[in-house]
């Protein structure tokens, strides 16, 4: 056997996504149905919801609020303020009149005034022909919702008007209950005005007789109280104060211990129902040690070391044994340090318990104090607060009598009414034309925002790009295979053969050129050709390459080394009693088991019987002695693999030939997955001479700046119109 360090190892470099934008038209042609299709779903959508909602007209009256009424007489008060002064209390004043402009109680007036409530127009009723159902429709509608569903108060900016908008299907009923609303609101105000002087009149009355008789009464108790205890009032209320303050500093460091033990006290039950064999992942967020961080990612790289180790040696070498004793002093030393931890968080537990425990008993002794002094001070200030609350009482009322007197008898309001509204004669709502305007713009930059979004998410190869950003060499395509053509063909994996002249077959020798030239000033014989995973078509790639070196007047043998599934015997119908697997054992002998195919210079050894073993068969002296004598017979090997994420075969197969060839299925394989193909060949130091691009569908409008020559069909059979390959494979 021919053993040689590899003169090349490609690096893997980590999956990238390729440049986009480099290319947006590309990518538009690409994924040009995903974005008609966002564009298609919110043009009908927006289309349906504008054509299936009832046109509404619109009318709007203006109204002036002002803050204050005209003042008749500017040293008196109003017994009701309709307007305020300071900007917060006008904004606040605002904000109620908006609030009662849209109210239940003056919609209630509005249906009153106009009878609403008997109106089948205004209620949507006119479509009902049967009296007895319209007048059954008619009790259970609700006129006074209907008023304040259609209505919108909006105040105009930087001014006191306020625009009353208000939309219904019929125009004349938006007209009229808008100026009606406005009108009732004006009288609203005024009644309100009215009523509220009236009362305060009569009540006023009724209080200054009984304030004159509370004032007399409240400043006999206050001098009894004051001549009984002695209270100097500065006094207590200093000490209250101080006693506050400290109040308030303690209740604030218990709640700032109470609130720090609970989460220690969370974390602890948290730690404690961890399992630490299986709960790795929770090691650095429950512990926030870096030792531990540290001894985390030191036992997980010494668990992929033995892993690693594990696969190449036996269990009972010394190094396996060697990472296995290194993974349990990791294993105690992480033990250790969380024990250390958790102690450490129990002590600081309980000394949190503790402070916590002598700030509250101080906290008790505190608050005892205050309640002794806050009941002296409090029945003190009471009773000086009740004796100058009930002289300024009486002397308002006394004041308010006279001015009520005056105010009573003048009306005065602070709404105006500044325009009527007009009765509409276009519908306000739908605005079709900008919906379905805004609905084209939407679809169009949302479609292609979804497009570059599809693309983005793709992480399935499909470009040379693609396969040379994960760092290895690009060898050819093998596009797809049309219908047609394979239906005319004898045998779909034989297409190559049964059609030398057409574009599949001039793919297949691109491949075979390139492969000339993989290895500089050293020939090519023995290739391995395999996948990162099922259905991606290596058999077919195989056969197809060693089809063309054998029309190249090479005596080419193609080995199915696939010894779980193979295929290649199904595909030239012959026999699998007899084949590589009985080579491995030294049950055959080579020309035994060796076939000749119907294609000149083209051999067949098939995979003979399954056995349970094949990646030990691959490593025994009769293998390698079987792969000398073989070589010394043929021009050209070429060995059909397993999949290499399935099986370690084709791994044991890459360190005794000259190279590996890597099938990619265009559009199925992901980048992940022949990343990581990629890399396990690259741990076994196997030479990888390149990766085909099998199944490459050349009509898409997105491949032709690369295969364009493909596409036109340079050289192919005049009857060999649609390039490709045949169905994938495994």
């Amino acid at each position: 056997m021919d053993s040689h360090p590899p003169a090349h190892v490609p690096g893997p470099v980590h999956p990238g996504r390729p440049q986009v934008v480099r290319d947006s038209l590309t990518i538009l042609r690409k994924q040009i149905w995903y974005a008609l299709l966002f564009f298609a779903l919110v043009v009908a959508g927006v289309a349906v919801w504008t054509f299936r909602q009832v046109p509404l007209y619109e009318a709007t009256a203006s109204i002036i609020i002002d803050p204050q009424p005209p003042r008749v007489f500017s040293q008196l008060r109003e017994v009701v303020e309709l307007g305020t002064g300071s900007f917060w209390a006008n904004k606040e004043y605002y904000e109620t009149q908006y609030k009662v402009l849209a109210s239940r109680d003056l919609a209630e007036k509005v249906v009153e005034a106009l009878q609403l409530e008997s109106s089948p127009s205004f209620l949507g009723l006119e479509r009902i022909r049967d009296p007895q159902e319209r007048l059954a429709a008619q009790e259970r509608a609700n006129p006074v919702s209907i008023v304040r569903g259609g209505l919108a108060v909006q105040p105009v900016q930087d001014s006191r008007v306020v625009r009353l908008v208000y939309r219904h299907p019929v125009p004349a009923h938006a007209q009229e209950v808008v100026n009606t609303l406005a009108k009732v609101y004006q009288k609203a105000n005024i009644e309100y005005r009215s009523v509220a002087t009236v009362g305060a009149t009569r009540d006023l009355n009724t209080q200054f007789r009984e304030l004159k008789k509370k004032l007399e009464e409240a400043e006999d108790r206050l001098a009894q109280f004051k001549q009984k205890n002695g209270i100097i009032v500065a006094n207590v209320e200093a000490q209250l104060g101080i006693i506050t303050e400290e109040l308030q500093s303690l209740s604030a460091t218990i709640s700032n211990l109470l609130s720090e033990r609970e989460r220690l006290e969370a974390r602890l039950a948290r730690i404690r129902g961890m399992n630490l064999d299986q709960d790795w992942g929770s090691l650095d967020e429950a512990f926030a040690s870096p030792l531990l961080t540290q001894l985390k990612q030191t036992y997980l790289r010494l668990s992929q070391e033995k892993i690693e180790l594990s696969i190449d040696l036996m269990e009972k070498h010394p190094r396996v044994r060697t990472a296995e004793e290194q993974l349990a002093l990791v294993k105690k030393s992480i033990d250790g340090e969380v024990r250390g931890i958790v102690a450490g968080m129990e002590r600081n537990l309980a000394a949190l318990q503790d402070t916590e425990s002598a700030h509250r008993a101080r906290l008790r002794r505190i608050e005892a104090e205050a309640r002794r002094l806050e009941a002296l001070n409090t029945e003190f200030t009471r009773l000086t607060r009740e004796a100058e609350e009930n002289r300024n009482l009486y002397e308002m009322v006394v004041t308010r009598l006279r001015e009520t007197s005056l105010t009573g008898q003048i009306e005065v309001n602070n709404i105006r009414l500044l325009d009527l509204a007009l009765l509409p004669k276009a519908p306000s709502t739908p605005r079709t034309t900008l919906n379905l305007t805004m609905a084209i713009l939407l679809g169009l930059l949302g479609g292609i925002a979804f497009a570059f979004l599809v693309e983005f998410l793709d992480r399935s190869i499909r470009t040379r790009e693609d396969v040379e950003a994960l760092g290895i060499p690009f060898l050819g395509i093998a596009p797809d295979v049309a219908e047609s053509e394979r239906k005319r063909s004898g045998s779909p994996d034989l297409y190559v053969a049964d059609h030398p002249r057409s574009s599949a077959a001039e793919c297949v020798r691109l491949v075979r050129t390139n492969l000339l030239f993989a290895l500089p000033g050293r020939e090519v014989r023995k290739l391995v050709v395999t996948s990162a995973s099922p259905k991606e078509g290596k058999t077919h790639t195989a056969l197809n390459l060693a089809i063309s070196m054998a029309l190249s007047n090479q005596k080419t043998l193609l080995i199915d080394s696939d010894m779980r599934r193979p295929r290649l015997n199904k595909v030239f119908g012959t026999s699998e009693a007899a084949g590589l697997s009985n080579l491995c054992v030294g049950k055959a002998e080579i020309d035994d088991v060796v076939q000749k195919t119907a294609i000149e210079n083209l051999f067949l050894l098939p995979s003979g019987p399954i056995p349970p073993n094949p990646a030990e068969l691959l490593q025994t002296e009769q293998f390698l002695g079987t792969l000398d004598a073989i070589s010394r017979k043929f021009d050209k090997l070429i060995f059909d693999s397993p999949p290499i994420m399935a099986v370690a075969d084709p791994l044991i197969l890459s360190r005794f030939v000259d190279g590996v060839i890597l099938v990619v299925r265009s559009g199925v394989s992901s980048r992940d997955v022949v990343f990581r193909g990629v890399q396990a060949l690259s741990d076994v130091q196997a030479r990888v001479l390149g990766a085909v691009l099998n199944g490459v569908d050349i009509t898409k409008p997105y491949y032709g700046r690369y295969y364009q020559y493909y596409r036109r069909g340079y050289g192919q059979e005049s009857h060999d119109a649609d390039p490709g390959t045949p169905e994938v494979d495994d």
